[in-house]
């Protein structure tokens, strides 16, 4: 056993020998540099293309099998100009000898590229320099593998079930100073990423691998791309998982087009790749940008076919006013407390090109807000949703209210139609939506609505609210909205109803005043052109109907502007007065509305010991009225006893939230004037007759009647 140990030895030391002797003489009788020509000539066969080496071959063999060489340049397709596709200013690769001789072991040296350039070029007409290559590669192999002759078929060679590259070791990449660039010339675009720096470790199967890379990426109309790499990268023995460690990427977004001048973004995790399976699982990815932190638990399958994501999101509580002025975004809220509390929870789903979002949870300040959305299509859009809130405020989010900001909405169906003022008409035309939306209390306009529940709708440009109700200041709210962008401008239909609802509180949340109060009833049926609410007013047309009971009409006292009215006219000094109301028990009517004018031409209101009739218009665009009215006095006033019963005129006028009443008492005394006069000569008449009658007989009185009647017609 010792001698043949021996032998071994021997004879392996001698072709080791051989092996040196053969590499000496290939190093002294042989130049590399000879077979220039023959390299060139074979790249240009296989591909087309002119590979030029302008530098010396430079061959090393022991202990390293390598070559080394510089002046590398690959020529493009002269569709797409003179300049090469890839040149490389230095390039070398190495093997080490005595383990693939002994071992069978492909252990390579640190491969290193130098002053790599690139370039991708798209012409006008769409085509890529990268895919004329692969078609001419394409097209030159099935013409070279039509030559050949088919060898012989059987099983595939039985390689012991090892995996190919079971022993190789690779002593690492040096990529120096690369460029890479990107040319559309049919999108007018020009990307460039350079310099591009990359060391990857000493590569071995089953042990981590340092990697650390950076570039700068820069392009027409695009901000500047400065980016940092770190990880370790570890691939298993059988080629089934690449893991990826401690992975660490930093970003930094610069230029005119981003907020602030400046983004920074820092991106990390520990992805593992299962490659036969084409799955992913990235277990702990955080992205951190600023104040705003995003934890991710994300799984990905068939990665190299139909992807499928999942992924748990979970955004914590940040500051989202704070971080939106570090980036200097302009921000203007009438509260400023607002947009200090923003977070969100959700599973995100992804498949088939469909974009899901379950068990969503979302806070905004105090609000809280749950539910689930389904985008199927981003462009145009096609989403469900479905959404559940508890309370909120939208004023609080609303830009600080500009001088001559349009009215407020009074109803949720007129502040859901407002929500479409500004938002262009294709995308309106375009949405496809299908979604309920259900607020347990909500501020906007100043109103407060509590058990909102909307459903929407909408397909091909049309798009409706419907069913949309809520509890409205002790009443109840329903309403029909709809949405109609397929023309020119914007049409909205509205059909609302208010039934219960107390008119005070309303009117004291919307306005800031509460000049009415009582229990209002309403239905309205109206629609209207434009593309602002504004606009909407202006061309508001319709119809409905009103009443109100048990109120008062504030900053109006009827009965005082009576006794104010009477005073005057006998010189008294005008009563002090109780109050600066006007009480009702009943306030009633049918409304007009054509060009934002509205008409109502049978009001009636019974109101403390009098009965009020008219009409009148409103001019909803600046809430002005101008309404005359009858009032008859069903319980006297001092000073007017005489005109109880008797139709007074009145005249309101100016805004609806603070009229100006006047009363035309001196009309209606004058005409009560003139009708006890035509009734005294009447009996004065009716005596004088009588009299003649008695004196004259019943024939000399008609005698003398006839006589004074043609006299009269005479004299005509």
């Amino acid at each position: 056993m010792k001698g043949l140990f021996k032998w071994l030895g021997i004879i392996l030391g001698g072709l080791i020998a051989l092996v040196l002797i053969g590499v000496v003489a290939v190093l002294l009788l042989v130049d590399p540099n000879d077979y220039r020509d023959d390299i060139s000539r074979a790249v240009k066969e296989r591909t087309g293309r002119e590979l030029r080496l302008e530098g010396d071959l430079e061959l090393s063999f022991f202990p390293w099998l390598g070559v080394r060489t510089a002046g590398v340049s690959f020529s493009d397709d002269p569709a797409f100009g003179e300049q090469p596709m890839l040149q490389v200013a230095e390039a070398g690769v190495a093997i080490q000898v005595m383990p693939l001789l002994l071992r069978q072991q492909v252990r390579m040296d640190t491969l290193v590229l130098e002053g790599a350039r690139i370039r991708l070029i798209r012409d006008q007409r769409g085509r890529a320099n990268w895919e004329v290559l692969a078609e001419q590669l394409q097209a030159r192999g099935e013409a070279k593998d039509g030559e050949s002759r088919p060898g012989p078929e059987g099983p595939p060679e039985d390689t012991g079930g090892k995996p190919p590259l079971e022993a190789l070791a690779l002593g690492g990449v040096r990529i120096v100073d690369a460029q890479v660039l990107f040319e559309d010339r049919q999108a007018g675009t020009r990307i460039e990423a350079a310099p591009m720096n990359l060391t990857l470790g000493e590569l071995k199967l089953g042990q981590r691998v340092p990697l650390q890379a950076d570039w700068v990426v820069s392009g027409s109309e695009l901000p500047r791309l400065v980016g940092e790499l770190s990880a370790g990268l570890s691939l298993s023995e059988a080629l089934s998982e690449l893991r990826v460690q401690e992975l660490q990427l930093d970003l930094n977004l610069s230029g005119e087009q981003i907020p602030g001048g400046e983004l920074p973004l820092r991106v990390s995790g520990n992805p593992l790749y299962f490659i036969e399976e084409g799955r992913l699982s990235l277990p702990d990815l955080r992205v951190v940008m600023d104040e705003l932190v995003l934890h991710a638990q994300v799984q990905a399958e068939q990665l190299q076919s139909d992807p499928r994501v999942s992924a748990a999101l979970n955004v914590p509580a940040f500051n989202l006013r704070d971080l939106l002025q570090r980036l200097q975004i302009a921000l203007e809220t009438r509260d400023e407390q607002a947009l200090r509390a923003v977070g969100l929870q959700a599973q995100l789903g992804w498949a088939g090109n469909t974009l899901s979002l379950r068990d969503l949870n979302l806070q905004l300040d105090e609000t809280r807000a749950t539910g689930q959305a389904t985008v199927r299509r981003f462009a145009p859009l096609a989403a469900n949703l479905r959404l559940d809130v508890d309370r909120i405020n939208v004023d609080r989010y609303l830009p600080p209210p500009a001088e001559g900001e349009s009215p407020k909405a009074a109803t949720p169906g007129s502040a859901g139609a407002a929500a479409a003022e500004g938002l262009p008409l294709e995308l309106l035309r375009e949405l496809n939506i299908d979604g309920r939306v259900s607020i347990g209390e909500m501020i906007v306009s100043g109103l407060t609505t509590r058990n909102m529940v909307v459903q929407l709708r909408g397909n091909n440009g049309q798009i409706r609210l419907h069913p949309l109700s809520a509890d409205l200041y002790e009443g109840r709210y329903e309403g029909d909205v709809r949405l109609d962008a397929r023309g020119e401008a914007l049409k909205v239909s509205l059909d609302e109803q208010l039934r219960g609802v107390q008119i005070g509180g309303l009117l004291q949340d919307l306005t800031g005043r509460s000049w009415l109060t009582g229990t209002a009833n309403l239905n309205l049926a109206a629609s209207t052109l434009g593309a602002s609410v504004t606009q909407w007013l202006e061309q508001l047309d319709g119809r409905g109907a009103f009443s109100l009971n048990d109120g008062a009409i504030q900053g109006i006292n009827v009965r005082q502007a009576l006794r104010t009215a009477a005073a005057r006219l006998q010189g008294k000094p005008a009563p002090a007065a109780a109050d600066d109301n006007t009480v009702y028990e009943d306030l009633k009517g049918s409304m007009t509305i054509d060009g934002g004018v509205l008409r109502n031409n049978d009001f009636n209101a019974e109101i403390s010991g009098a009965a009020l009739a008219g009409g009148g218009s409103l001019r909803l665009s600046d809430q002005t009225l101008d309404y005359r009215l009858t009032v008859n006095l069903q319980e006297p006033i001092e000073g007017l006893e005489e005109l109880q019963g008797q139709p007074i005129p009145l005249r309101l006028t100016g805004p609806i939230t603070s009229p100006r009443l006047s009363v035309d008492l001196e009309s209606v005394l004058k005409a009560r004037v003139r009708q006890e006069l035509d009734e005294e000569t009447d009996k004065a008449k009716k005596k004088l007759e009588e009299k003649l009658r008695e004196e004259l007989g019943e024939e000399g009185a008609e005698e003398l009647d006839n006589a004074l009647r043609k006299l009269l017609r005479n004299r005509d």
